[in-house]
């Protein structure tokens, strides 16, 4: 698949995409962001053929497009640049590297961000006393797990009934994250002298 967004030098600072895009149609590539908007417009409306709730071009929210400036930094930092960003002047942001986008939690974090603040409307809200019902049982719920945490939950829930339907099992010996139950203890018996008078 060719790169739509990593911009690289040979192409005049452009990803291959956009540089092939700006060739074929130099009359949209005039503007400001030398093209960059109409270019990711036509990637989504391609996008959108397999993924339509997320690339959608004709959903409200590509209507408010960001500025060139804005635009371009983003690309720039996706493609790996530290940047500056504009309205601060002083402010860098690290640019992503390769293996960034090989992180198996990357989807989770950019997924529990994209929906912060919808959770913190809900959260304020239930702080406030309202109860969390309806469609803000999502945002109050789709909060990221990460791996060690689901680890641990799974190999001390199912784990830990595998272990008990089968004690002689060697697999919690390579769970990193299992807690095993104590041994069963003996009954608890009375003190001499105490107990029923009779």
């Amino acid at each position: 698949m060719d790169e739509a967004i990593k911009v690289k030098p040979d192409y005049a600072g452009r990803s291959l995409r956009h540089d092939r895009f700006c060739r074929e149609h130099p009359e949209l590539c005039q503007a400001e962001d030398g093209g960059l908007l109409a270019f990711l417009r036509q990637v989504c409306a391609e996008a959108a053929s397999e993924l339509p709730l997320l690339f959608d071009p004709d959903s409200p929210f590509t209507l408010v497009a960001p500025s060139p400036d804005a635009l371009q930094t983003c690309v720039r930092a996706l493609s790996g640049e530290t940047v500056v960003l504009p309205r601060s002047g002083r402010d860098r942001v690290e640019g992503l590297t390769d293996s960034a986008f090989g992180e198996p939690d990357l989807l989770g974090w950019v997924y529990q961000y994209w929906n912060a603040e919808e959770k913190d409307r809900v959260f304020e809200a239930a702080a406030r006393g309202a109860k969390i019902e309806g469609t803000d049982i999502i945002p109050a719920t789709c909060i990221y797990t990460e791996d060690y945490m689901v680890r641990f939950l799974v190999e001390n829930s199912l784990g830990a009934l595998w272990a008990a339907i089968h004690p002689d099992s060697k697999l919690p010996e390579r769970w990193q994250y299992f807690v095993p139950e104590p041994s069963p203890r003996a009954p608890l018996s009375r003190p001499a002298g105490e107990g029923s008078t009779g």
